[in-house]
């Protein structure tokens, strides 16, 4: 999977993504559901469940998001 694609696509939070801290995401890449490590663009706490969008990759294989 090549981990630039996702971003753009909205997911949910799958581990709460604490603030200045990383947690998970749910995303559809390439035709099935992947799980994701994920940071806060904004550096604040995003819950579980809530919906997302990938704006970045970070470091490694994780992703940048934001609350939508």
């Amino acid at each position: 999977i090549r981990i630039q694609n996702t971003v753009g696509s909205e997911g949910t939070v799958y581990l709460t993504i604490p603030k200045n801290g990383t947690g998970q995401v749910q995303i559809i890449a390439q035709g099935s559901l992947k799980i994701f490590d994920a940071v806060s663009s904004d550096k604040k706490s995003i819950a579980t469940g809530e919906k997302i969008r990938v704006t970045g990759v970070a470091s490694g294989n994780t992703l940048i998001v934001e609350k939508l």
